[in-house]
């Protein structure tokens, strides 16, 4: 099976499938593979328990990238996660793309600069932090842009935990012992 959408079903606003039944929480931590027929329906698919490697799930992702594009590859590749995703991200590039390297989860980006020559390619650090101090109005355009998104429903956080405000102690032991799968939302009562 070759998978053309990779769908992680730790977050909850997927609901490809959803595992678990009524008045039980969903269970999180399953990968699902899935591979659609031209019109978009599922033909085959494929659950994967726990957080398999990247890397063999990624070649297909570049493959579609290369087909979208005409074998172009991709003018912008957006990475917050680094890695081992860095290599298919900068695979899916075309000459003359351009990485934004914007986090390293995953483990820092080590780019070969043979790969960003050859190809007229160019990975550029963007941290939005240093914005409010540097450039002030992009930051606010870029917020007022990406608020828009938000609200259109273009854009959708990945949120795999809500708990309740006395349940922060909860919530923060989540983050460090890298059980979220995504944002953790703490909500106030009556929020």
């Amino acid at each position: 099976m070759i998978p053309n959408r990779l769908v992680s079903l730790s977050d909850p606003d997927a609901r490809p499938i959803r595992k678990g039944k009524p008045r039980t929480p969903t269970q999180f931590g399953y990968t699902l593979l899935l591979a659609e027929d031209e019109r978009g329906f599922i033909a085959d698919h494929q659950l994967q328990r726990g957080n398999p490697p990247d890397a063999p799930q990624l070649l297909p992702s570049v493959q579609r990238v290369m087909a979208l594009t005409g074998d172009k590859g991709a003018d912008v590749c957006f990475d917050p996660v680094g890695g081992e995703l860095a290599d298919a991200a900068l695979s899916a590039l075309g000459w003359g793309g351009r990485m934004l390297l914007v986090g390293f989860v995953g483990g820092v980006q080590q780019i070969p600069a043979n790969r960003l020559l050859v190809k007229n390619r160019a990975a550029l650090g963007c941290s939005l932090r240093y914005y409010r101090n540097q450039a002030p109005d992009k930051l606010r355009r870029s917020v007022e842009g990406l608020m828009g998104w938000y609200r259109e429903g273009r854009l959708k956080p990945l949120v795999s935990h809500r708990l309740p405000l006395e349940r922060t102690v909860e919530a923060i032991k989540l983050l460090t012992d890298r059980k979220a799968h995504g944002k953790v939302v703490v909500v106030p009562a009556g929020a």
